[in-house]
């Protein structure tokens, strides 16, 4: 999905900064203000004159400290051109003087490092069209929602969510940090979490953190591969917008359910896996992303009610979950890029193909099978056997 504005152009925001991570981070803080918004990213300011286009660009961030010319020569070159559009100055200078500056060329913001990422999110959204902030910008028109099937049917893969736990915890609101943590005890941390470890795992495998395409398959490798502080904003930025607390208690009592199956399946492969002597970590991984379809589907019937004002009775509320959810999942799974390895392990909860040996897979179609109550005692003496015997 594409944020437009007026004229039906999809807005597009020019990211100007020479640090990586720090630009990926900006990106990521684009998209939350603006959910769809593209964003093309350079490192100086040579590249960001031949790219920017008023016609094209609606907003500007750009960072002083360039290679080559600093970014307040952009800020010139903008303001020569198209006077109206917004420039954002993010940077490490706070004396006094380069304020001056930087006001007199016509910066609409300065904004210090280090930031809070939920206020950056909220001072971008001053700047951004009103379509582009709209919590129902990618949604179907009113006149389309009135029957919640066809509501759910008509949602874009960029208008999908996933809701966030609200069990991710203190390191949540650590994302301006000075010491780093360990990065193996924040991952056992949020392996409880499935939205926050899909979100990371597709920040991961992304082009700007995966530009030779060798995909991140655990949440571990998702952490050290981003590294401690962006892995921490991308989780704080997470529990600005999502949460388990929804307004219809229904629907929060479901979704707790959902998460509690998860963590259940979870911690029985597991125990399953070490009795084996099989690393635990990516099964339980797993196990924890295999109820994102429904996690999905709730969620938006809560975003549905919001937007409506109606009730969804709980008939319709259960023939929602059993229609969208797969569909819901496979394209979850699709816009956050799970690797195909990833995949087979959550599918091997449900089901395994004919034949099938590894004994990962049969772990997971055990322990499944045990929490979902879908095995028959044949079926599981003869797992147990073929991963134990």
């Amino acid at each position: 999905m594409e944020v437009r504005q007026a004229g039906r152009q999809p807005l597009r925001v020019l990211v100007v900064e020479d640090d990586e991570q720090m630009a990926s981070l900006l990106e990521l803080v684009v998209q939350m203000a603006a959910p769809g918004a593209e964003v093309e990213r350079c490192a100086d300011v040579g590249d960001a004159e031949e790219r920017f286009s008023p016609s094209r660009h609606g907003l500007v961030i750009c960072d002083w400290n360039l290679p080559g010319r600093p970014g307040i020569a952009l800020l010139r070159t903008v303001r020569a051109v198209e006077p109206r559009v917004p420039v954002l100055m993010v940077t490490g200078r706070t004396d006094r003087a380069s304020v001056i500056t930087a006001r007199a060329q016509g910066v609409d913001e300065f904004i210090a490092k280090p930031f809070k990422p939920e206020q950056l999110v909220e001072r971008l959204r001053r700047y951004l069209p009103a379509a582009a902030t709209d919590p129902a910008a990618g949604q179907p028109a009113e006149a389309d929602a009135a029957d919640l099937a066809a509501w759910l049917e008509a949602l874009d893969d960029a208008a999908l969510e996933a809701p966030l736990a609200a069990r991710v915890g203190g390191l949540v609101t650590q994302a301006i940090e000075d010491e780093p943590p360990d990065l193996e005890v924040l991952a056992e941390t949020w392996s409880q979490q499935p939205a926050l470890c899909g979100r990371l795992l597709a920040l991961a495998n992304s082009s700007a953190f995966n530009p030779h395409g060798r995909l991140c398959g655990s949440l571990l490798e998702a952490l050290q591969r981003l590294g401690w502080r962006t892995s921490l904003n991308v989780a704080c930025l997470l529990a600005l917008r999502q949460g388990t607390k929804l307004e219809d208690e229904r629907l929060s009592r479901r979704l707790e359910a959902e998460l509690d199956l998860c963590e259940r399946v979870a911690e029985r492969v597991g125990e399953l896996a070490r009795e084996a002597g099989v690393d635990p970590a990516p099964l339980e991984g797993a196990a924890l992303m295999h109820r994102l379809g429904e996690l999905c589907t709730l969620l938006h019937i809560a975003l549905w009610e919001e937007q409506t004002g109606r009730r969804a009775e709980d008939a319709q509320i259960d023939a929602a979950v059993r229609r969208f959810s797969r569909d819901f999942a496979h394209r979850l799974k699709t816009v956050w890029r799970y690797p195909q390895p990833l995949r087979a392990l959550i599918a091997a909860i449900y089901a395994l193909a004919p034949g099938t040996s590894r004994r990962e897979l049969l772990l997971l179609r055990l322990a499944g099978g045990s929490v979902h109550g879908d095995l028959d005692a044949e079926q599981e003496a003869r797992l147990r056997r073929l991963v134990f015997d």
